[in-house]
């Protein structure tokens, strides 16, 4: 493919593997709540991107991800307003149901 797939987990153990078998593919870990240590188990499993629901991204965590060179992406973002103010935040992706 023209472009690889961007994994993506919950789950450090699967992320994990995918980094044994397949280390080129890129990665995000997903997170629904930001635990202690989130940025450095993300450093540790080589991952690309932070994946967080969207209400856990505001300015502090855009630019600590800014500064150890991760993407930010958020899900599941359906209003426009929130897109909006993630665009404003310099979120990198956002997921979304509503694609009109």
């Amino acid at each position: 493919a023209e472009r690889p797939p961007f994994l993506t987990s919950f789950r450090p153990d699967a992320l994990a593997a995918a980094r044994d078998a397949e280390p080129d593919l890129p990665r995000g870990l997903l997170l629904d709540s930001l635990r202690d240590g989130w940025l450095e188990e993300a450093r540790a499993l080589g991952c690309r991107a932070l994946v967080t629901h969207f209400a856990l991204m505001d300015r502090a965590v855009r630019e600590c991800l800014r500064e150890a060179g991760l993407a930010a992406v958020v899900y599941t973002v359906n209003d426009p307003a929130e897109v909006r103010r993630q665009l404003a935040l310099g979120t990198d992706g956002i997921v979304t149901d509503a694609v009109d």
